[in-house]
């Protein structure tokens, strides 16, 4: 799943398990927004976001979070006017019987 920056997302997942969170480490089913996002390298394969919610620890050091741990909000827009495109007016009539020829 692919997040930018200013998206707002939602915490699906806050088992931290191995680490020790801050205080402020995003609650299950809490809003936050992306502040940045950290791409895969080879040391840490997965996508890490930022969040404008979490304060830096003493040192000014940000925390980063695994991105599965978040869902994005409100950027899917499901409309079903894609589907009906898709029906032309040949796919909605009754197939017809071959004729018979003698």
């Amino acid at each position: 799943m692919t997040f930018y920056p200013g998206q707002p997302v939602r915490c699906i997942n806050d088992n931290w398990r191995g680490l020790s969170p801050p205080q402020d480490a995003p609650k299950i089913l809490h809003c936050y927004t992306v502040v940045r996002v950290v791409p895969p390298c080879l040391e840490f394969p997965e996508e890490y976001l930022v969040l404008y919610e979490v304060a830096p620890d003493p040192k000014g050091n940000l925390y980063c979070w695994h991105s599965t741990h978040f869902s994005p909000i409100g950027d899917r827009k499901t409309s079903i006017e894609g589907l009906k495109a898709l029906l032309t007016p040949e796919s909605l009539r009754e197939v017809k019987a071959p004729e018979v020829v003698r």
